[in-house]
């Protein structure tokens, strides 16, 4: 059957596999120091934590809590194998089919399916129902959605690929971030129910990505996952600790509810172009 995938986490653990690396950030205002954010562990598919590592150094990828699940639902399994859940592996299974795991082994096995309906972003309950080449990805118990399977940074609108775990975590897959542009309130509507526009780091380069959306304005977070649309996890301490604050995210002094956007998340010790409130 095709399963459900839950990926590593949303987007702090994400392992970005066509770069070996993870993303990380740092953030830094017009007093205090650049400092990058190393992700943690998540719970039920939630978002890896941001927590504070050495001045310019690289985040590391965290895992998921969140359980394997899902089933074939309405597409058909055509008997014929194929490589793995990439734009290659969908390649080989034809038009209007799709390339999933049929079972974890090992060795893994993958099979042909008829491809379904639902297209990147919508919510899905299987692989199955989403169109060719997509897969439905799990970022929490209740928000699963289809996304593009790949395999390289390239074969992504937003530039990056990132990595999911599946089988116990004993296999890796590749699904695209969606990409987005206004990391406010306002921009959530364009990820869709459920999500918000955050900023992820690879290397010194930053790229706003939908991710799933908590609640918190304010208070401490484990998680991006944590807090709700226009703001983000961050942990500017330089003690190691793990837990940061819901921390509002500006693009003009207009967006905060208090302070000024002044403070601005650095990606390898470079400043960016998402901001936040201070």
């Amino acid at each position: 059957m095709a399963k459900k995938r839950t990926p590593n986490a949303t987007w702090a653990s994400l392992l970005l596999i066509s770069s070996g690396l993870a993303p990380s950030l740092g953030c830094s205002s017009s007093t205090g120091p650049i400092v990058s954010m190393a992700s943690g562990s998540s719970g039920a598919g939630g978002a890896g934590s941001q927590t504070t590592g050495t001045s310019g150094a690289g985040g590391t990828g965290g895992t998921s809590g969140a359980s394997d699940a899902g089933s074939a639902g309405s597409g058909g399994d055509t008997g014929v194998a194929c490589s793995e859940e990439t734009p290659a592996g969908a390649a080989m299974c034809g038009t209007g089919n799709s390339c999933h795991l049929t079972s974890c082994g090992p060795p893994p096995q993958y099979g042909c399916f008829q491809a379904g309906t639902v297209s990147a972003g919508g919510a899905c309950t299987s692989s199955s129902a989403c169109t060719t080449g997509l897969s439905c990805i799990g970022y929490g118990p209740n928000l699963s959605v289809c996304e593009k399977q790949c395999a390289v940074d390239a074969d992504c609108m937003s530039g990056r690929c990132a990595g999911y775990t599946t089988c116990s975590k004993a296999i890796i897959g590749h699904f695209c971030l969606r990409p987005c542009s206004d990391v406010t309130a306002a921009g959530a509507a364009a990820c869709g129910p459920g999500f918000k526009c955050d900023g992820a780091c690879l290397g010194q380069t930053s790229s706003p990505v939908c991710v799933g959306a908590g609640t918190a304005r304010s208070g401490s977070c484990m998680n991006t996952a944590d807090c709700a649309a226009g703001y983000t996890c961050l942990n500017r301490a330089l003690d190691g600790g793990i837990a940061g604050a819901c921390t509002q995210l500006c693009t003009v002094n207009a967006d905060c509810a208090a302070g000024m956007c002044t403070g601005n998340i650095s990606c390898g010790g470079v400043a960016g172009g998402v901001h936040f409130c201070l």
